[in-house]
């Protein structure tokens, strides 16, 4: 099926439309959850390393960065060895949103699959991880 990538797009930005419409009261998009997520994953993170987990370019970030900084989502802390660097960190205000955008992910999960086997979520994820993988090894970014 050569429709793969179609259907890719589709149900990427079918998700972008629910988490904007999910995350409208709390003033963030879609844009922004994924790096709210990884900071509260990996706290003192540097932007550099978080843009290059989610293959954003740098102003991608930025922008994503002060958005959720101008909320009171995260904070910034300069490294005291090196002050060229800065660390992210999630705040209270941060951390009471996580549970909420995992709810929000979850359901979206549901809503997508709510007709699969635990067999066919498990192959369907398996198959879009390798297939994610070989995008990335055919661009060069593996």
């Amino acid at each position: 099926m050569r429709e793969i990538s179609k259907y890719a797009s589709m149900i990427y930005r079918c998700g972008q439309i629910y988490y904007d419409e999910y995350l409208t009261p709390y003033h963030i998009g879609c844009g922004q959850q994924f790096f709210l997520l990884r900071i509260y994953e990996k706290p003192g993170i540097s932007p550099y390393e978080l843009a290059s987990m989610g293959m954003y370019d740098k102003g991608t970030c930025a922008r994503a960065l002060k958005k959720l900084e101008e909320e009171g989502y995260i904070e910034r802390v300069v490294d005291t060895h090196d002050r060229r660097l800065q660390h992210l960190f999630i705040s209270t205000k941060g951390k009471e949103l996580i549970p909420i955008i995992q709810k929000m992910l979850d359901e979206w999960y549901e809503a997508i699959c709510i007709d699969f086997s635990e067999e066919e979520r498990s192959m369907a994820g398996e198959l879009m991880r390798r297939i994610s993988e070989h995008a990335m090894h055919t661009i060069g970014r593996r």
